[in-house]
């Protein structure tokens, strides 16, 4: 073990009219949960990515790229459900995406497509952006949230991230953890991948759980741990892949996950998951 100090990253995604403005401020979980590892004499650089980047660069949309995008989207999918569970029939699988198709084609006609895909677009480019500043601040350790991310008990999410990533070893796994309470495992059909590692909380007073994956997934991108030497490639694998047609954050975080698994950078343990998570997506749960 490295007696130097681990040093971390905390980056904010958010955009303006956000629903969750307080995000930005000292009230929000960055800069809270930044003062609380200050108080462990751990230094975090802070960074808030805020800008609707696709409305700067001048990218538009037509409904032919609405279409295309859907098909990506449940193309991805597809492959990711069939990646998770190899043994559900074809079968199955397809009359499940035929759903999915119906609900994602609704989904886009209700919210106007174009308007929809330029916030995907705005939504990917602040996480693309914010993860460059992210490796460019050469930190050990990068954390990644959403504006809507939330937690009951900063100082021990402080208190545990510091433990979590001071007793990692160098270049070892975890690669990648997931920190949000965000979809279920039951409801990813996830929860025959994982095996118990160790415990998050050093507290007896309640016993969360990290778990080790035997296949790199994601969960929801609200709130990402990233070791920086993996996310050298990741950010190179997600700009490899183009900005159209769009995909949401979180399936082109998917798509990435698999050509790398494919490709056998990555593969079981390197990806860790704290369940429940410390972090709550707000959008999902009142917290």
């Amino acid at each position: 073990m490295s007696n130097t100090q681990p040093s971390i990253f905390l980056g904010l995604v958010t955009y303006p009219g956000t629903r969750f403005p307080e995000s930005s401020t000292k009230h929000g979980l960055l800069q809270k949960l930044a003062s609380e590892l200050l108080v462990l004499k751990i230094i975090p650089t802070v960074a808030i990515e805020g800008r609707n980047l696709a409305n700067e660069r001048g990218v538009s949309f037509a409904q032919n790229d609405v279409n295309e995008s859907i098909r990506a989207e449940l193309n991805i999918e597809s492959r990711w459900r069939a990646y998770i569970d190899p043994k559900k029939s074809k079968l199955s699988l397809k009359l499940f995406m035929s759903v999915r198709t119906l609900y994602r084609r609704v989904k886009f006609r209700q919210s106007n497509g174009q308007h929809m895909l330029n916030r995907l677009a705005n939504i990917e480019l602040a996480h693309l952006s914010l993860l460059q500043t992210a490796l460019d601040s050469n930190s050990d350790w990068v954390l990644v949230i959403e504006d809507d991310a939330r937690s009951t008990n900063v100082k021990d999410l402080a208190a545990n991230l510091s433990n979590f990533i001071q007793t990692q070893e160098p270049e070892r796994k975890p690669k990648y953890v997931n920190l949000s309470k965000s979809f279920s495992n039951s409801n990813l059909k996830t929860t025959g991948l994982l095996s118990p590692v160790s415990r998050w909380n050093q507290s007896e007073v309640k016993q969360v759980q990290i778990y080790s994956s035997s296949k790199p997934f994601s969960n929801t991108v609200c709130a990402i741990l990233y070791r920086r030497t993996f996310l050298v490639d990741l950010v190179d694998q997600l700009n490899q892949i183009p900005l159209k047609p769009v995909l949401p954050i979180d399936w082109k975080l998917n798509s990435a996950l698999l050509a790398m698994t494919e490709s056998h950078k990555l593969g079981d343990g390197d990806f860790w998951a704290v369940e429940p998570g410390p972090i709550v997506q707000g959008s999902m749960f009142n917290s």
